[in-house]
C-alpha cells in the first residue's frame, strides 16, 4: 500500500509496523519509519525508529523528527487511549449507526 510518500513494508499485527517516509522532494530515498509494540511488567513499551535519514541534513533531521516524534506520540496517543479506554464513549455502536 502506497500513499503520499508512504508504503507499509511490514505488518506482524498486533506487534510491529513498518513503513516508508518520503518527507521533502529533495529525498532521493525514503526513510524508513519502525513502529514496535513489546510487553513490559507495568504495560507496554512503544519503540519508534525512523531510520535512513540521508547526509548533508541526516544528524539535524534526526535531533528535528526526534522532538517531533515526541510530541506527536505524547498528544496523539493519549488521544487514542483516552477513546479506547473502559467508560470512554468510542462512539455509535453498528446498530445504533444502521438505525435498528
Amino acid at each position: 500500500m502506497t500513499e503520499g510518500g508512504k508504503a507499509i513494508i511490514e505488518i506482524e499485527a498486533p506487534r510491529r509496523l513498518v513503513y516508508t517516509w518520503l518527507g521533502d522532494a529533495d529525498w532521493k530515498e525514503p526513510t524508513v519509519v519502525r513502529l514496535t509494540l513489546e510487553p513490559t511488567e507495568a504495560g507496554t513499551r512503544l519503540l519508534l525508529e525512523h531510520t535512513n535519514l540521508q547526509e548533508p541534513w541526516g544528524r539535524e533531521l534526526q535531533a528535528v523528527l526526534s522532538q517531533g516524534w515526541k510530541k506527536m506520540v505524547d498528544r496523539k496517543l493519549r488521544e487514542v487511549l483516552e477513546r479506547s479506554s473502559p467508560g470512554a464513549d468510542a462512539g455509535p455502536t453498528s446498530r445504533q449507526r444502521d438505525g435498528t
